[in-house]
């Protein structure tokens, strides 16, 4: 409903993340289980702002991200090795804390209000990728490793999808520089690493 809403103004549903600093966000793209989820919710928890986990709404003429769902979610009790501070806080009924199958849902403009943003401007396309090496590092890519990144699993996820998805996404890829974050497993350089490339 929101994509149908939004396209005709011009505005793309997107299959994204969303994260950033006061000097502007990443809109971090892939496919499930590529690492968005758990980066975006990494950079919130050391302080970065929040506009996004699993989907944004964005403006690829303003090259702006808008937040839709002021939520994030983490799959199982494993992941509390890297985010002790959600534990106990799902709000959702199925949730595995609570015994059911599901995801966990946790209300991040509650638990770090001051974090979650209404939006962003966007300073980069950020494609995630587990390394399983220690450090992380952000290396430049083409913008069409993006653009394949974003579009498939968006498009995939949309029923009611046309080329003009396609085209809004394209503009977006072809005005933003795009890289690749090498996910390590020393977790505290991943937010680190994001914030250098904005600063930079």
């Amino acid at each position: 409903m929101l994509h149908e809403w939004f396209a005709p103004r011009g505005l793309q549903y997107v299959h994204a993340a969303a994260v950033g600093t006061a000097r502007g966000g990443v809109l971090l793209v892939g496919k499930g289980g590529s690492g968005k989820s758990t980066t975006a919710l990494l950079c919130t928890a050391a302080g970065l702002q929040y506009a996004g986990d699993d989907y944004c709404l964005i403006d690829p003429s303003r090259e702006w991200a808008h937040s839709l769902y002021n939520t994030g979610k983490l799959k199982g009790p494993e992941d509390y090795a890297r985010l002790p501070e959600l534990k106990g806080l799902s709000t959702n009924s199925d949730s595995f804390e609570r015994g059911g199958d599901g995801k966990g849902v946790y209300s991040l403009d509650e638990i770090w209000p001051d974090r979650v943003v209404a939006g962003m401007p966007l300073r980069a396309i950020v494609v995630p990728r587990i390394t399983g090496q220690a450090a992380t590092r952000v290396e430049p890519c083409p913008p069409f490793d993006a653009l394949v990144a974003m579009l498939p699993s968006t498009v995939a996820q949309l029923p009611a999808a046309t080329n003009e998805d396609c085209d809004r996404m394209v503009a977006l890829a072809e005005k933003l520089p795009a890289y690749v974050l090498h996910i390590g497993t020393d977790i505290r350089g991943i937010p680190a690493a994001l914030t250098t490339l904005l600063n930079g």
